[in-house]
């Protein structure tokens, strides 16, 4: 799965501030520059966290109105995998 599929294609906010989405991009990419293993699963824990957190944000945009119900569930589908993975960097 590729940054551009997961719609990930922008910096985050010039104050540093990121979108979930963008934050659990970053904290992988963090977590791949660790050395020790506790420091790894520390924050391949922390983008877990991140992954969920931007899924549920566009479930509610679902809810809301603001995008379709097949982009949530594509969304989901997508938003499970990556779970799978850092959950698997944290072992």
């Amino acid at each position: 799965m590729t940054t551009l599929e997961m719609g990930a294609v922008t910096p985050p906010a010039r104050g540093g501030e990121a979108t979930e989405r963008e934050a659990w991009f970053l904290n992988c990419a963090e977590g791949a520059g660790r050395v020790s293993r506790a420091d790894k699963a520390r924050v391949f824990a922390i983008a877990r966290g991140e992954a969920v957190e931007a899924v549920a944000a566009v479930e509610i945009a679902a809810h809301a109105g603001d995008t379709t119900n097949e982009a949530a569930e594509r969304c989901v589908v997508i938003g499970n995998r990556v779970v799978a993975l850092l959950t698997g960097f944290i072992r």
